[in-house]
């Protein structure tokens, strides 16, 4: 056991060191592409290493102040999809809001260094006129990261969960809201805010048809299926009604998992 922790330990140095140098490879893709694939081999090894589900959101959550703005979104899914059904976003979601301060601070502090970099980069190449031009855009940029500090995380915690199933969604919402209580403190409102915003936003709506409709073409097709089986027997009325009835359970059964979801939150 010693040994596999040993392993997993150095696993997770490797994975960290890749992280840094794609979240600092100057928005290259190619870093990008190779810290998703790492993330989908390395996250189910820490899991089996028994370091959990919440060490592998952690290191990537940490790593999220300096990767490109619309990089953090992918890198996310990745260790999403790497994680096992439902254990993920729960964890992220709890980093992410816990930890909103530390981070927005962090990513503004992250703008500036790289706009920083660019003015001595141009002043290097370019002398004083493209330097000026340069620090002129490092002020701007500096303000227009200040400014958008406070709303990234929120951003992206909201992303992430039009990107689930409505039931996934409403499932992580109630994990999140769960420990954000045994928490305590500010982010048991910032967790109902986003829950709150989510629930009432187009996307969980969509969300939630295109489940309920996935369900009932589901129970049709094993309906149908089942009368291809049956195909010598001419349908009678009553298997019409059998199908129609097991639509309407399939969409019934996608509604009450929504709104027990819905009375967990509302506890």
């Amino acid at each position: 056991a010693s040994d596999a922790r040993g392993v997993m330990a150095h696993v997770l140095e490797v994975s960290a060191a890749l992280a840094h140098r794609a979240a600092n490879a100057s928005d290259d893709p190619l870093a990008q592409r190779a810290l998703e694939g790492a993330l989908s081999a390395v996250v189910p090894a820490w899991i089996a290493g028994g370091f959990g589900v919440g060490a592998a959101a952690a290191k990537v959550v940490e790593a999220l102040p300096d990767a490109p703005a619309h990089r953090r979104a992918p890198l996310c899914a990745a260790l999403l999809r790497a994680c096992p059904p439902g254990e993920g976003l729960p964890h992220v979601l709890l980093l992410l809001l816990g930890q909103i301060r530390v981070l927005e601070e962090a990513a503004a502090a992250s703008e500036a260094k790289r706009v920083r970099r660019a003015a001595k980069a141009a002043a290097a190449i370019g002398g004083r006129v493209a330097a000026a031009a340069v620090t002129e855009e490092e002020e701007e940029s500096t303000a227009a990261a200040v400014a958008a500090s406070g709303t990234w995380v929120l951003q992206l915690s909201a992303l992430l969960l039009a990107q689930e199933t409505a039931s996934g969604a409403v499932d992580a919402l109630v994990a999140t809201m769960k420990d954000a209580v045994t928490t305590g403190g500010h982010l048991v409102w910032l967790s109902a805010e986003v829950a709150g915003k989510h629930l009432s936003s187009r996307a969980f709506l969509s969300a939630a048809r295109r489940e309920t409709a996935a369900a009932v073409a589901a129970a049709e097709g094993a309906a149908a299926a089942g009368d291809a089986d049956n195909a010598a027997d001419p349908p009678s009325d009553d298997d019409a009604e059998d199908r129609v009835a097991g639509a309407e359970a399939a969409a019934a059964l996608v509604a009450a998992r929504l709104q027990e979801g819905y009375a967990s939150l509302a506890e």
